[in-house]
C-alpha cells in the first residue's frame, strides 16, 4: 500500500512539474516581442555584459525593459541593457559589432520585422563612415526563431 501511494504522489509530481515548465514555456513564447539565435566567433562586449564566442539565443519581452541572452555553450542567462530605439535598417535581422581600441562592442541590433534597430552604442554619421573605411564594422546574422517576431501593433 505505501508503495502504490508514493507511486501516486510521485506522478503527482511529475505532472506538476510538467505542468508548470509547460505554463513558464507558453506564457514566455506570448511576451517575447522578438527572439532569435546567433553565433559569435570572437568576444564581445554588449553594455556591461562580456560574450565570449559561441552560441547564443537573444530574447526582447519589450521595448522598454532589458532584453535577456542565453548562452548554449555556459548555459547562463544575461540581461542586457535596455537600448535607444531606432528606425530599422535595410537589409536582414543583425547584430551590428563595431572596433573602438581594441575592443569589440555591439553597436545596434537590426531587427526589420519589427521595424526597428536597438541602438548600443551611438555613434554619429562620420564616425560610422569612418569605422566602415577601416573595415572595423562587422555584421553578424540574427535568425528569428519561429513564431517570435510580431507587429508592435499586435503586441500587448
Amino acid at each position: 500500500m505505501k508503495m502504490v501511494v508514493k507511486t501516486v504522489k510521485m506522478m503527482v509530481f511529475v505532472a506538476i512539474t510538467f505542468a508548470t515548465l509547460t505554463i513558464v514555456t507558453n506564457a514566455r513564447a506570448q511576451t517575447d516581442i522578438f527572439a532569435g539565435k546567433f553565433a559569435l566567433s570572437n568576444e564581445i562586449h554588449w553594455g556591461t555584459v562580456t560574450l565570449p564566442p559561441g552560441e547564443y539565443s537573444l530574447y526582447i519581452h519589450s521595448l522598454d525593459m532589458p532584453g535577456l541572452i542565453w548562452s548554449s555553450s555556459s548555459r547562463k542567462e544575461m540581461v542586457i541593457p535596455v537600448a535607444r530605439i531606432a528606425d530599422s535598417e535595410k537589409g536582414d535581422a543583425r547584430l551590428t559589432i563595431v572596433e573602438r581600441d581594441g575592443v569589440l562592442r555591439l553597436m545596434s541590433v537590426n531587427i526589420p520585422s519589427l521595424r526597428l534597430s536597438l541602438q548600443y552604442v551611438p555613434m554619429t554619421a562620420s564616425e560610422r563612415s569612418s569605422l566602415a573605411k577601416r573595415h572595423s564594422i562587422e555584421a553578424m546574422p540574427l535568425a528569428a526563431e519561429a513564431n517570435s517576431a510580431h507587429s508592435l501593433s499586435s503586441t500587448p
